[in-house]
């Protein structure tokens, strides 16, 4: 070749490279090398080897060759041999020739979902040694593909047509660490038993929303997390988790749970999170005061009618049992979230946080293997105010809620729990509670009571006070005192616009304070001795900023619905137990929030919807949740949710929510769904 025709072929290609667009799939380069195609077909040579190029209207770049959206209903020929990256996304594929993959045995990720493939040939993997991901979910295959790559790390084969699953596609596959089968019409047993056994690597597996009636057998011992929610599965045998060891996370939710063997945990000692909501449980599962490690544990939505003090924790002398930070047991729109209730966490102070249930139930209560029987039921007597009801089943209860009263009424002394809600009282003056002073829960939310007449006295002198609801009345501040003894405080839609200094001093037990709805314009560091505090609620009020010096307890706080514009640096850093923060209907703005200000990893839910956002903020790859609806986001940058995308390294978002922003649908970046690989709901 001439030199002025080297210098042509020179001047071509450099003009091609300059006018080729940018690939941003950053979370595709941690796996790659940094020398790729330039993007267009070399220039014709007169050779009888074959030519390999950058397909017609793919992009390639960096080892990567991105193929999605273009109507393919073939793979394409001749891919570059060093490609490392395949995407082939949202087309019209219906099977996978013996030679399509060839030559590109430095394959490490191949891409084909959203596709319609029926058939896979056995030999069509063969070339791809070194692949680590496959994910061909979406598709139409009835079967999982034999001879896959001894070298795959993760399968994904999601909503296909696998009715049921054979060991053969599995032997040899030792290396594989992540697997995921959901949305496939699988019944009864579904897989054979010992299928996944020798996968000697396996950490996570998801099967979710099949047919299966029950749990696979003979699991690998390395799994971590198990997810087999929305399935059919009817019991949980003893063996059926036998000798999981390493096991972290089980979610068995909306099952047909009837039946939870004896002995079951046991065999999973290292289980910190256990999932079975929205079953048919008739009591709660066995083993767990003995089991050391469970933290999370979800039960709402089953038949459980009663609860006993030791279902959940050891006798006093076991002070190796961790704490439970969360434990639901009631259905959804009752929540019960024991770390915000619970300082500490229930175990950690032993049975008194269940003696209010059995008492008021009646329920007798087993304390160190010896039969309590709750307080005898004393009958009805005269000492009952007129116009209020106190029951011979509830004999410490007095309801006179709704009857119309312009006055409490005298409390007996052997009342717990005072009952005055929904009336038309003005007052509670001092020494109206002096002949009950045991007393544990006083309940006047909904009535007229200003701050002027309530006695400076009237509540700090009931010792037991656990319970005090004052909400929706005319409070404009709060100038008595409260016991030390009080957990819960509800001052909900009042009129309340200052909060002293010291009001909260040495309310060490409060775990749940309640002051949305109110006229609230700056609280300061009022909250900074609430050591216990859980869940505090702000919302609806007039805050220009974030409230000072929250406690390290806090696991829920809410204030949505202020004037909140900017953050403070490392704010939620100071704040290890926050679980979920929702800020709301604020006026944020990308300025007044520093950079990583939400990438804490204990936070699970994080609503930041209807504020003045234009881009995604950082956030942990631990958050499950979270709501930027309503902002002025312009661009998806998956650098968000994940810096590094790895075979173990995704977001665990399970819901995002950016409807009502300037992002469209057919603008998520193609690498996304990598990324958010577990998520249940993108709404754009």
């Amino acid at each position: 070749m001439s030199g002025a025709a080297l210098m042509l072929v020179f001047c071509l290609l450099a003009y091609a490279h300059c006018q080729a667009k940018p690939f941003k799939q950053s979370s595709f380069f941690d796996l790659v090398g940094e020398d790729g195609g330039s993007g267009v077909e070399p220039i014709e040579e007169k050779s009888h080897r074959p030519r390999y190029f950058c397909p017609p209207k793919c992009i390639c770049q960096r080892n990567v060759v991105q193929c999605s959206n273009l109507g393919l209903t073939r793979i394409p020929t001749y891919i570059l041999p060093d490609t490392s990256v395949l995407d082939l996304q949202n087309n019209k594929i219906r099977e996978i020739k013996e030679r399509d993959l060839k030559n590109l045995k430095n394959l490490l990720i191949l891409i084909i979902v959203n596709n319609r493939l029926r058939r896979i040939h056995p030999k069509a993997f063969a070339p791809l040694q070194n692949l680590k991901r496959l994910y061909l979910s979406k598709n139409l295959l009835k079967v999982v593909p034999d001879n896959m790559p001894k070298s795959l790390n993760e399968l994904h084969i999601c909503d296909n047509k696998i009715k049921y699953v054979k060991k053969e596609p599995f032997l040899g596959m030792s290396k594989m660490l992540a697997l995921e089968f959901s949305r496939n019409p699988m019944t009864g047993e579904g897989i054979e038993k010992g299928a996944f056994k020798g996968l000697k690597m396996l950490s996570y597996l998801r099967i979710t929303e099949t047919g299966l009636t029950q749990i696979p057998k003979d699991l690998p011992r390395s799994l971590t997390e198990i997810h087999l929610d929305r399935n059919k599965i009817v019991k949980v045998d003893m063996n059926d988790f036998k000798n999981l060891h390493n096991l972290r996370r089980l979610r068995l939710s909306s099952n047909k749970i009837r039946y939870f063997a004896n002995k079951t945990l046991s065999h999973m000692p290292m289980l910190q999170d256990l999932h079975l909501d929205n079953n048919k449980l008739f009591s709660i599962p066995p083993g767990l005061p003995q089991h050391k490690n469970i933290m999370a544990l979800y039960l709402n939505d089953n038949h459980i009618a009663h609860v006993r003090e030791n279902d959940f924790c050891p006798t006093k002398e076991d002070s190796l049992k961790t704490p439970y930070s969360r434990i639901s047991l009631m259905k959804l729109t009752h929540l019960l979230v024991f770390a915000a209730l619970f300082p500490g966490g229930l175990c950690q102070y032993g049975y008194e946080y269940f003696t209010w249930l059995a008492h008021i139930m009646g329920y007798s209560r087993s304390v160190r293997n010896e039969q309590v029987e709750a307080p005898p039921k004393q009958p009805m007597t005269s000492d009952c105010p007129a116009k209020c009801t106190c029951p011979p089943i509830f004999p410490t209860a007095m309801y006179c809620d709704t009857r119309k009263l312009k006055h409490i009424p005298v409390v007996p002394a052997r009342m717990r729990y005072v009952y005055l809600q929904n009336n038309q009282i003005e007052a509670v003056p001092e020494g109206v509670f002096d002949n009950a002073t045991s007393l544990i829960w006083v309940v006047l939310h909904r009535n007229k009571i200003s701050s002027e007449k309530i006695g400076k006295g009237v509540f700090s002198k009931l010792k037991n006070l656990k319970r005090l609801y004052l909400d929706h009345n005319r409070l404009t501040k709060i100038s008595f005192p409260l016991p030390s003894s009080l957990k819960q405080l509800r001052l909900t839609s009042n009129k309340i616009s200052k909060i002293q200094p010291d009001l909260f001093q040495g309310l060490k037990n409060l775990t749940m304070l309640l002051l949305n709805d109110n006229q609230l314009q700056d609280v300061g560091g009022s909250f900074e001795e609430l050591t216990s505090l859980g869940l505090l609620d702000l919302s609806n009020n007039q805050l220009t900023k974030l409230p000072a010096g929250l406690p390290e307890s806090l696991h829920q706080v809410y204030l949505d619905f202020n004037h909140i514009s900017s953050i403070p640096e490392e704010y939620f850093q100071k704040l290890p137990k926050l679980q979920y923060a929702r800020i709301s209907n604020n006026h944020l703005t990308d300025n007044g929030i520093p950079q990583n200000t939400f990438n804490v990893s204990n936070l699970i839910e994080l609503d930041l919807s209807h504020n003045k956002l234009q881009t995604i903020p950082p956030v942990s790859t631990n958050l499950e949740n979270l709501y930027l609806n309503a902002n002025r986001i312009r661009e998806f940058t998956v650098d968000s949710f994940c810096k590094n995308t790895g075979i173990m390294n995704f977001s665990k978002i399970q819901v995002l929510r950016l409807d009502g922003n300037a992002i469209k649908q057919d603008e998520l970046p193609p690498n996304a769904h990598q990324c958010l690989r577990q998520a249940r709901i993108i709404d754009i």
